[in-house]
């Protein structure tokens, strides 16, 4: 019954209280406001079939919709909503080629779809990088474009990012840690022409968590430390200044967490165990995925929770520990049986398993969760190293020294020495490093 107008004022509020819902993080209620939303511009662009505008806005409503189911860890229904955004996106830029704005987006277009195939359980690799590096070249395109454009240049370290996550499934370190350094290098730039900026600011941090993360992989924990410090230094000062965003302070929790686990895997047990009391009562509040439907942040939770308990274990809490381990365990069954589909749950559900094995005291090998069988049983080895770290472990676990020593000398041959793996890999004589 809304006029032409009203529908497009519609669609616009009801994604706006989406946004502002999801920093809320109630997942629930962002969805159906971004369905609403949704729905208001299929009706518009029904009506209006010849209307750019209508047609734009539809594109972004299918991105809205998408990115909720991704959080929500619904991988095919993010899918299809990110095909129907690329769908509309590739129809403008069709039409106008060198309009910036169409370009830009579809950059974005090609990014997610880029970035929803490094969640899945096996990634299609070629594919990976064909997607991530044609939207850093559409990015690259829209500066062209329009050289000035503000927004055109906050993306494109974004970009870069995602392009060395990309390199990272192939395990080619280098490469990523390369891009890595460039997506910061950019990040300070445009942090140094707006210093008071706090998206700025979160931004850096963002992708110093990511060099850091390089950096740990490649052995260089010291400069990972000095990241870790300043992107902590970082978040507390722009979560003082947006006390009310609790999706801002998720952020700043798991990189607590990242930074944490840093410490325990490096050595520095009671300055992990500092920060891991200190924020992980509300931690837990904010990323139950029973209240907020978000089951990412449950998963990343979840991993902190198993920190946690290894840090007990290795301050001799033994009984609180194990009590905890098993409980992590017993939880990340649940959350993996409710969303099989993602990634991040698989990777903490193998890491707890394995450090369940470890200080369970049994002496040989056990079966592994039928969920974590495609480690071991796949017609190829993981490429990627964190994947062929954790199926190296599962590989000992199950009695298959052979497959472990395959995947060892796959990721080590790669330049991999991760703290806690290179730990790993000592204490059952699995390599022969000083």
């Amino acid at each position: 019954q809304l006029d032409a107008a009203a529908l497009m004022d519609s669609g616009m509020i009801w994604r706006d209280e989406g946004i502002e819902s999801k920093k809320q993080v109630d997942l629930n209620v962002t969805m159906e406001l971004f369905q609403r939303s949704r729905a208001a511009f299929i009706e518009l662009n029904q009506r209006e079939s010849n209307s750019e505008i209508a047609l734009f806005e539809l594109g972004q409503a299918e991105f809205y919709v998408g990115e909720t189911h991704y959080s929500m860890g619904e991988l095919e229904l993010t899918e299809q909503a990110w095909a129907r955004y690329g769908a509309v996106t590739r129809r403008l830029v069709n039409e106008q080629p060198k309009n910036a704005r169409y370009v830009m987006e579809l950059a974005y277009t090609l990014t997610n779809l880029g970035a929803l195939e490094l969640v899945r359980i096996r990634p299609n690799t070629t594919r990976l990088l064909q997607l991530i590096q044609a939207g850093v070249q559409y990015n690259q395109m829209a500066l062209v474009l329009d050289p000035g454009n503000a927004e055109y240049r906050d993306a494109l370290p974004n970009n870069l990012a995602w392009q060395a996550d990309a390199w990272l499934e192939k395990c080619e370190l280098v490469q990523a840690h390369e891009i890595r350094q460039q997506a910061v290098r950019l990040r300070r730039e445009l942090l140094k022409e707006d210093p008071r900026s706090l998206r700025n600011k979160t931004e850096l941090a963002m992708k110093l968590t990511g060099l850091a993360s390089v950096q740990q992989m490649t052995g260089l924990n010291r400069e990972a430390s000095i990241n870790f410090e300043e992107i902590a230094h970082i978040f507390r000062a722009v979560h003082q200044a947006e006390p009310d965003d609790s999706e801002l302070e998720l952020e700043m929790y798991y990189r607590d967490g990242r930074y944490a686990r840093h410490l325990l895997v490096t050595g520095e047990v009671d300055k992990a165990a500092v920060i891991l009391d200190s924020i992980s009562e509300r931690y837990e509040e904010l990323s139950n995925p029973h209240v907020t439907g978000d089951y990412q942040r449950g998963f990343d939770a979840a991993r902190t929770r198993l920190d946690r308990a290894l840090v007990m274990l290795a301050k001799n809490q033994t009984h609180q520990g194990g009590e905890l381990l098993q409980q992590v365990v017993v939880q990340l069954e649940e959350m993996v049986a409710a969303k099989p589909e993602a990634r991040n749950g698989l990777e903490a559900l193998a890491m707890s398993e394995f450090e369940s094995w470890r200080h369970s005291g049994i002496d040989g090998s056990v079966a592994i969760h039928p969920a974590l069988e495609f480690y071991l049983y796949s017609s190829e080895l993981m490429e990627s190293c964190s994947d062929a770290d954790l199926a190296a472990r599962l590989a000992f676990v199950a009695g298959d020294l052979e497959l472990a020593k395959r995947y060892t000398d796959h990721v080590l041959n790669k330049g991999y020495r991760e703290a806690d793996f290179i730990n790993f890999c000592k204490q059952y004589q699995l390599c022969d490093l000083p």
